[in-house]
């Protein structure tokens, strides 16, 4: 995802909606999250659009499924953390929002190559300085908040 300025265009503002899980699995007693780095080169979590007639909670368990092959074992909170950023995609301005659900995941992880280039499961502190995007980091920290 690039982020640009629009200094000097004259672009199309639209707005763009995702859903996502930020995965999390017990290790010895411990939480551990799941990040994944696209083939752009920034670490974040599974998402992704929904398709026609898909809830918010279907679209999360689609794409972290398509994603990661992982399942959700349990929503630990039903009330998915929003996200929202500005990106520039074509020369039009984004607004774009993204639920994610908090979840327990179960599964054995194979990512989706054309479009994620690793993986990696992390203690939740070392989660806040892995991910790439500031926006990715606020959100996290009120998750690190819910988990404490």
């Amino acid at each position: 995802m690039l982020r640009l300025s629009l200094v000097g265009m004259n672009p199309k503002k639209l707005q763009e909606t995702s859903y996502g899980v930020i995965p999390l699995k017990k290790v010895a007693a411990q939480w551990q999250v799941l990040l994944i780095q696209m083939n752009a080169g920034h670490w974040s979590f599974p998402k992704g659009h929904p398709e026609i007639g898909e809830s918010a909670l279907e679209t999360a368990r689609r794409e972290l499924f398509e994603e990661t092959r992982l399942s959700i074992s349990r929503v630990l909170v039903e009330v998915p953390f929003e996200e929202n950023y500005q990106f520039t995609k074509n020369t039009n301005l984004i607004n774009k929002k993204v639920f994610y659900f908090l979840a327990e995941v179960s599964g054995n992880v194979t990512v989706q190559k054309e479009e994620i280039q690793a993986f990696k499961w992390i203690s939740p502190i070392d989660a806040i300085n892995s991910l790439t995007f500031l926006e990715d980091k606020i959100l996290f920290k009120q998750i690190l908040f819910f988990l404490s």
